[in-house]
């Protein structure tokens, strides 16, 4: 399979033809047409970054007497290989940027494939388990490399559109970003688009764009958010079970956007204001103005915690000699600072305090009053 999705409207581009399994292959496009299915399409010839997904990594690495090794990883001229956290990455390099990235499957058979779903708290199988770990490590990773290279960057952040205008809003984990798009959802007296939850894609222009990632949703949302029993009415048996019987902790649904947002969806809108979310020990609402640069400092941080496991792995290469073309840890966060900070330079930035696990609901509620958003 050959399958293109939308990346600031350049290619990126999945190729599984490197399997020779067959239920493996079959697998992989299903899984990937699962996770990905909601990026938006893509008939650009401007191929950002090709994905090659393959059961036989170590036959993609040109060995020979100029390579380099050790036991996590092995780098020639144009090629770095890496193996960490269950793992394995190839990287294929031209002229200094990178071009393709290769991502090693396992192949189990189709009852260790299906016997693994019950067991993880999405309810992917053991091949949807590993495009996901793909996605987290190696995806954003890698695309973040080629944003680096041309000035944009990826945002831990969710973003919607008023008026044809976007809010980017990042948050410290726990602070509310995503409930705040449920809160959006679900006003009956707003108009908005959905852009992007989890990740943004931020443009040279200060312009936010859609990642069709599916959107978590969390059993505890359901009390604040009644009505998305009607979203996951789709989830299986074993998981209504889970869910709303036994009220397991740290389930989550995979929503599509489509699920939850209709043709309330958008993309390429200019940022009119970017916010960062975090608790406080009030029980009062706060915001204050925030310098795009201290902005900017804690994204880049931010962004580097969440592709942590992904750099990690990606890390192994640059201890070995003799090889340069990989961007360092330290001028992944640097440049993703510089980046995000050129991007949002005239974009009003302020930092908005939240009680500790308060309603969510109120949030919205908050930004409206203090005209934070909207009109």
């Amino acid at each position: 399979m050959s399958y293109r999705i939308n990346h600031l409207g350049r290619a990126v581009l999945f190729d599984t033809s490197g399997i020779r399994n067959t239920y493996l292959q079959e697998s992989a496009d299903a899984a990937l047409r699962k996770l990905f299915g909601y990026f938006l399409p893509s008939e650009s010839k401007d191929v950002a970054l090709t994905f090659v997904f393959t059961d036989h990594l170590k036959d993609f690495f040109k060995s020979g007497p100029e390579a380099i090794m050790c036991e996590t990883a092995r780098t020639n001229a144009t090629q770095a290989f890496m193996f960490g956290h269950g793992n394995g990455f190839g990287y294929d390099f031209e002229e200094g940027r990178l071009k393709r990235v290769y991502f090693q499957l396992d192949a189990p058979t189709k009852i260790e494939n299906e016997k693994r779903r019950p067991l993880s708290r999405e309810f992917f199988s053991a091949v949807e388990q590993q495009i996901n770990s793909f996605y987290t490590r190696g995806y954003l990773n890698s695309v973040q490399q080629v944003n680096i290279a041309d000035g944009c960057s990826f945002l831990h952040a969710c973003s919607f559109a008023i008026n044809d205008e976007a809010y980017v809003v990042t948050a410290t984990p726990g602070a509310g970003k995503s409930s705040l798009l449920l809160s959006l959802r679900f006003a009956e007296d707003l108009d908005f688009d959905f852009i992007s939850d989890d990740f943004s894609a931020i443009d040279q222009q200060g312009h936010a764009h859609q990642i069709g990632r599916a959107m978590a949703m969390k059993s505890h949302q359901l009390q604040y958010f009644p009505q998305l029993e009607n979203v996951v009415q789709h989830m299986s048996r074993w998981q209504r079970l889970q869910w709303f019987f036994i009220k397991q902790s740290g389930l989550k649904y995979l929503a599509s956007p489509q699920e939850l947002f209709g043709d309330r969806i958008t993309t390429n809108k200019p940022v009119k204001k970017v916010f960062y979310l975090t608790n406080h020990g009030k029980e009062t609402f706060e915001h204050e103005p925030m310098p795009i640069a201290e902005f900017a400092r804690l994204n880049a941080n931010m962004l580097f915690s969440e592709l942590y496991l992904g750099m990690e792995i990606f890390n192994h290469a640059l201890m070995l000699p003799k090889f340069n073309q990989m961007t360092s840890v330290a001028d992944f966060i640097l440049k993703t600072r510089a980046n995000i900070e050129a991007c949002f330079k005239d974009v009003p930035c302020t930092l908005v305090k939240v009680p500790f696990r308060s309603d969510p609901r109120e949030l919205l509620n908050f930004m409206r009053r203090e005209h934070l958003i909207g009109a």
